[in-house]
């Protein structure tokens, strides 16, 4: 008897990918959903691995699609993936760090727990949220999977682990500048008390 997990055939371990809108420690409603840990990865379709895995989860999700709905034709509509462009029709960058990218969304919900999130030694980290930031870079295991609720038939992705692998830009955070502060002439000194 085998004692070796094999894997399952719809996950996939997206490598070296920015994080975004990250909430991995503590679970958050959005709307009027129930709390959820999410968190989405930017892939640049420009790097070699982050081609494949993107064509990977495309093929997977018109495969799933086509075997959820049992049509053999049956591919999902763009806005009902768990993958999508970064950039809008009119080629806008959806969010900070988005443009050219690809942003897979992943969650899990507050009744499954938090997904295992561990540095870069394997480690599982106490504080996720301070650790596991909007714009570093980490791998993470996703696994892709066919849903139909309430008649929206779509293609979801559950977030299981999340890796640290590298500091990156804070999303959202540009430099600090004391450019535009106003300069403070001798005079205005005398009415601060």
């Amino acid at each position: 008897m085998s004692t070796t997990k094999e894997k399952n055939p719809n996950e996939i371990i997206l490598t070296k990918a920015r994080l975004s809108f990250p909430h991995l420690g503590t679970p958050k409603a959005i709307g009027d959903g129930k709390p959820r840990y999410t968190a989405s990865f930017l892939l640049d379709p420009k790097d070699e691995a982050h081609k494949s895995q993107i064509q990977w989860m495309r093929n997977k999700a018109n495969q799933l699609f086509a075997e959820g709905t049992k049509k053999a034709d049956a591919k999902p509509r763009a806005d009902r993936t768990c993958l999508k462009k970064g950039n809008d029709e009119e080629g806008v960058a959806l969010y900070d760090g988005y443009d050219g990218m690809w942003a897979v969304s992943a969650a899990r919900s507050e009744k499954q727990g938090a997904p295992q999130c561990v540095d870069r030694f394997g480690v599982d980290l106490k504080d996720p949220d301070k650790t596991l930031y909007a714009g570093c870079y980490v791998n993470a295991k996703i696994r892709l999977y066919y849903s139909d609720y309430d008649g929206t038939k779509r293609i979801t992705a559950s977030l299981e682990v999340v890796q640290f692998v590298k500091d990156g830009e804070p999303f959202g955070q540009g430099k600090a500048s004391a450019d535009d502060m106003p300069d403070i002439e001798d005079s205005e000194e005398d009415g601060l008390a």
